[in-house]
């Protein structure tokens, strides 16, 4: 980083006053990705990472770390509108707390190897793996994004009811069903305990 530089250290240059034309570019293409991402689903690190090193010029480990806080806030958002959402004949929760109690242990395990593994390699072989990943994910998606396409225009065609509207029409008709309209909060607590129980190992490390 010879343009931010000191004689002991290299750092990124600040946010204001050097807020220039590149990263309004990034900052409005960060909000549209988000977007879409939110829409999906999903937190959009493949989509965001491309953006803090060609749009804004940081290196591969700070982008990284700001793709983690930008998915934080994106999920923390999802999670802050889903939270009070139900579906369904039985009014469940839309969010399945039981399969992320499932996915979490395995998705922090995978990244403590990440974190253990990454010095090892040079940054042009992880951005390499990074766009090979980001390919991949973006065939399958769009596969079955296209799949999907088709099966509605079918289905429509032949007057039939999508997933939605059949799940709505139970909701809307099927009185008969338990209704379970509270909270799991034993679920809840127990994945705030695990992650406080991982933040604070990180944190005395």
């Amino acid at each position: 980083c010879p343009e931010y530089a000191t004689e002991t250290r290299c750092y990124h240059k600040s946010c204001f006053p050097d807020f220039g034309t590149w990263e309004g570019v990034g900052t409005a293409a960060l909000v549209v990705c988000i977007l879409f991402a939110a829409t999906a689903g999903i937190g959009g690190g493949g989509l965001n990472v491309p953006i803090f090193l060609l749009a804004m010029n940081f290196d591969l480990a700070t982008a990284k770390v700001l793709s983690h806080v930008t998915i934080f806030g994106n999920s923390l958002a999802q999670f802050i509108v889903n939270a009070p959402q139900r579906h369904g004949p039985r009014q469940v929760p839309t969010i399945d707390y039981n399969i992320a109690l499932l996915v979490t242990p395995a998705f922090l395990a995978g990244h403590n190897v990440g974190i253990i593994i990454f010095p090892m390699f040079p940054q042009f072989l992880v951005l390499i793996l990074l766009m090979a990943l980001l390919l991949a994910g973006t065939y399958r998606s769009g596969k079955k994004g296209l799949a999907m396409y088709r099966k509605e225009q079918l289905d429509n065609g032949h007057g039939a009811y999508s997933p939605l509207q059949t799940s709505l029409t139970l909701n809307a008709t099927d009185s008969r069903a338990p209704r379970d309209s509270g909270m799991p909060w034993r679920s809840l607590a127990l994945l705030f305990l695990f992650w406080c129980i991982y933040g604070l190992y990180y944190f005395l490390a």
